[in-house]
Parts: structure tokens; C-alpha cells; sequence
């Protein structure tokens, strides 16, 4: 019920609300019998750090001394998803797809705020973005992640490319 909970303030985009709710089911003992609602919560945090911090960034305000904090928001963000994808993946069920494409945005957004400079970012998001990808079928979803994918490495490509 809390991973509903903090889901549904999720999509109300009352993210200081849904927080506590994947935090109780990740800190409760009892969950550590049961992965995959483990994976929905960490899944479920990945995506409110990274959207807090996607719209700070759309704000535009954002000061070189914030840098380090987005930074390590983001890289609170990959972590959870992370878990998932590689340590809850027999468990994580709807919750794998989400988890690997978020990691790669995340690293993505962290590559660009290098101001692509980090290659090694961009490879793993890259490598995510491939991981995810091939978990789709034919559709809607797996063409526009194509075309994210898409512009995600021609932005690699000339940021990374030898010189």
C-alpha cells in the first residue's frame, strides 16, 4: 500500500509527499522478504529524485555552486535504479524496464552537466539506453525511445568522438 501511495503522489507531481512512502517499505524489515516490492520502491525513489531534480534543471536558475548537490541527487537516483536492474532483475517484474531506461537518463543528464565531457557517463547511459531498448516490443514506446536514443548519441558521438 505505500508504494501505491507514494506512486499516486508521484503522479500528482507531489514529490516531497511520495518520498516517505518508498522510504518506510526500503527502511521496514519485513521487506527484505519480498523483492520485487523492493524494486518497485527503490524504482519508485529513482523516479522522484530524478524528476525533483529534472525540474529544478527546467528552471533554468540553477548556480554553478548547486552542481555538486544536482550531482549527487542524480547519482542517489542511478543508484536506486540501478538496484534494480541488476540485483532485483528476477523480481523487479513491470518494474526492469522503467529502472534501466531511468538509469540512462539520469547518466545522461549527469554527462551533459560535465558539459559532455564525461565520455564514461555517456557510455553507460548508452549501454542502459541499449539494455532498455531491447526490452520492448514493436510500438509507440520503443520508437520514441529510439528517437531518444537516437539524439543521445549523436550528442555522445561529437562530445566523445577522437581527436
Amino acid at each position: 500500500a505505500q508504494v501505491g501511495q507514494g506512486k499516486c503522489h508521484v503522479y500528482e507531481g507531489d514529490f516531497a509527499e511520495a518520498l516517505p512512502h518508498f522510504a518506510q517499505v526500503i527502511n521496514d524489515k519485513r521487506s527484505l522478504e519480498d523483492q520485487g516490492l523492493l524494486a518497485q520502491a527503490y524504482t519508485g525513489r529513482g523516479d522522484v529524485r530524478y524528476a525533483m531534480i529534472k525540474k529544478e534543471l527546467a528552471g533554468g536558475n540553477v548556480q554553478e555552486d548547486q552542481l555538486g548537490r544536482i550531482t549527487e541527487s542524480l547519482t542517489d537516483a542511478a543508484l536506486d535504479y540501478v538496484r534494480v536492474a541488476q540485483f532485483y532483475v528476477e523480481s523487479a517484474g513491470d518494474d526492469l524496464y522503467p529502472a534501466t531506461v531511468g538509469a540512462a537518463r539520469v547518466w545522461a543528464t549527469q554527462f551533459t552537466l560535465t558539459g559532455e565531457k564525461d565520455c564514461d557517463l555517456a557510455q553507460r547511459a548508452a549501454k542502459y539506453f541499449f539494455t532498455a531498448h531491447k526490452m520492448l516490443p514493436r510500438g509507440e514506446t520503443r520508437r520514441l525511445l529510439t528517437n531518444e536514443v537516437k539524439r543521445f548519441l549523436a550528442k555522445r558521438d561529437e562530445a566523445c568522438k577522437p581527436k
